[in-house]
């Protein structure tokens, strides 16, 4: 589904004392499509759409804590990182042990593959705990212990946002680089900047309208 949000334009933009004063973002979920409506609400579409396991965060390290104060090894230690297959992600510990995970439509948890040398004792399903305000993920995986991520996802990672953004309007005639962005993370909490390839740039900030994305 196409759900839409917004950002706040800082007055640091040229444009905003025209009346630019938000950037409406437009999000496609399943395709991972998105799109900013830049100065004059004219649309600019992410160049590379945001992959589905990249999406929701899960990837990176991970540590299991319960043996922090003894017996920890190897296998407490995993990294989640993209697999060949659709939807797919790979848990690798760090004694080099592999096995995949799948996405599915429960958005709270992982389907565990077969290929998993615990699915045999009833690991089947990888559960996931995400916290939107902090950005902490934690997966649970065999005997349901959990495994914290090392590094939250950062705010505006979250969404997908950040990277480079082509407005097509003028691709029969007049583009110019102003037509071509990028986005990146600011050094403000919650701001994004917004750079074009004439190298203007100005400050977008994430407000509470950014539920849906």
């Amino acid at each position: 589904t196409d759900d839409t949000a917004s950002l706040a334009v800082s007055e640091n933009c040229l444009y905003y004392s025209s009346g630019y004063t938000v950037c409406r973002v437009q999000f496609n979920s399943e395709s991972g499509d998105v799109t900013l409506f830049g100065p004059g609400d004219e649309p600019y579409d992410k160049v590379v759409p945001v992959p589905v396991v990249a999406r929701n965060g899960l990837l990176g390290k991970y540590e299991n804590h319960l043996y922090d104060g003894g017996g920890k090894n190897d296998w407490h230690y995993a990294e989640l990182t993209e697999g060949d297959a659709p939807n797919e992600i790979i848990w690798t510990n760090r004694a080099n042990v592999s096995w995949s995970l799948f996405m599915t439509d429960d958005t709270a948890s992982l389907a565990v593959s077969e290929n998993c040398l615990y699915y045999s004792s009833g690991y089947t399903v990888c559960r996931v705990q995400f916290n939107s305000e902090s950005g902490d993920v934690t997966l649970f995986g065999p005997g349901d212990e959990p495994y914290d991520k090392v590094v939250p996802v950062p705010v505006v990672a979250r969404n997908g946002l950040l990277g480079k953004y082509e407005n097509h309007l003028y691709d029969g005639g007049g583009k110019n680089d102003w037509h071509y962005a990028e986005l990146t993370e600011g050094d403000a909490p919650n701001e994004i900047i917004w750079t074009n390839r004439a190298n203007v740039s100005w400050s977008l900030f994430m407000t509470d309208d950014t539920a849906s994305l």
